[in-house]
């Protein structure tokens, strides 16, 4: 016997009595073909193996011998191989079920595919605007912490000023600079115009200290605004917002080492 013909005998000894559509799905389950199940049946129906009544399909205990196979099982065997036997109506809509169990199969992964790179991405987005909200509080925390050479180094850059132990300006030379920059920080009319109120004049840079100090500490914030580092802002006192950067950096390690010499 076929493996088809020997998985229905063993399901008919456990299940005595089946219908012929429960024994079919019984097979398929199995791994088996419609097409196979029918024609093993009929096969079994003819050699005396199982009887057909109705839609019934039962064991027979002992199969008759192939020599003396009644007419009447030949007869059974026919009509359920004629009544069973799919259609060309029947093949097409399976194959077209198939074809769309596949279809939507695969719409089913792209949805999960999608739906994953969705939640990825959405976590990731988050992620970005917490980095981005943290960097945005350091950067304002950062903003107001100048360091601590940055006013010695540009007085004794400038003006060869310094601070006393008290914190009071001591301004020695009170020369005009070369591009008319006044002060002990010998900040420029543009800079000055930058940060400077409406009714601030630039001629008291020259005779008031703290007010050259107050607009000084407003001038490199300004500066720390539109660079994102502290050295580099120092470095644009000398060079400009727009100076060069090997100018800007040069200077700023001059005033770094002149202010750290100071504070010692």
């Amino acid at each position: 016997m076929t493996p088809v013909a020997d998985s229905i005998v063993t399901t008919l000894s456990l299940y005595p009595s089946l219908s012929t559509t429960t024994l079919i799905q019984l097979a398929e389950h199995h791994g088996y073909a419609r097409d196979e199940v029918f024609d093993a049946l009929a096969d079994l129906v003819l050699v005396g193996r199982v009887a057909l009544a109705g839609d019934s399909v039962s064991l027979i205990a002992k199969p008759w011998d192939d020599e003396r196979i009644p007419l009447e099982a030949l007869a059974a065997a026919d009509a359920y191989r004629a009544r069973h036997r799919p259609t060309w109506r029947d093949r097409v809509i399976a194959c077209v079920a198939g074809a769309w169990h596949a279809v939507w199969s695969w719409i089913d992964r792209i949805r999960d595919r999608i739906a994953g790179g969705l939640v990825l991405l959405i976590v990731t987005a988050f992620f970005a605007l917490g980095l981005c909200a943290g960097e945005q509080r350091a950067g304002e925390q950062c903003a107001s912490d100048l360091p601590a050479w940055a006013l010695p180094g540009i007085l004794s850059r400038e003006s060869s000023s310094y601070y006393t132990a008290s914190g009071v300006v001591v301004y020695v030379d009170q020369a005009v600079g070369a591009a008319g920059e006044l002060g002990p920080y010998q900040m420029t009319r543009a800079a000055f115009d930058q940060v400077a109120s409406g009714d601030d004049r630039f001629a008291r840079l020259r005779h008031d200290a703290a007010f050259a100090e107050r607009l000084a500490v407003r001038y490199l914030r300004w500066l720390h605004a539109r660079t994102g580092d502290w050295f580099l802002a120092v470095g644009r006192w000398n060079a400009g917002p727009h100076g060069a950067y090997t100018v800007a950096w040069r200077y700023a390690k001059d005033v770094q080492r002149r202010g750290r010499l100071r504070m010692q």
